[in-house]
C-alpha cells in the first residue's frame, strides 16, 4: 500500500484553527450539492417546441 504525502499545508492549518476557534465555517450550500448527499436526483426536462422562427430563411425551433 503505498501513503500519500500526510503534511498539511499553511492554508490548511490556517482553516483548521479557523473552524476550532469559531465554530464550523458558513459556507453556502447550493441546492446540488444538498440534492446529492441527500441522494435525489429531479426528473429531466422535458423540452417543448413553443414556436418556430425563421431567421435569413433559416428555421429555428424555440425550445423551453
Amino acid at each position: 500500500m503505498i501513503m500519500k504525502d500526510a503534511t498539511i499545508r499553511p492554508h490548511e492549518l490556517t482553516d483548521i484553527v479557523e473552524m476550532v476557534r469559531n465554530g464550523s465555517p458558513n459556507i453556502t450550500a447550493y441546492e446540488q450539492e444538498v440534492n446529492f448527499d441527500a441522494g435525489y436526483s429531479p426528473p429531466p426536462h422535458r423540452w417543448k417546441i413553443i414556436k418556430e422562427e425563421w431567421i435569413d430563411g433559416k428555421k429555428y425551433m424555440v425550445y423551453s
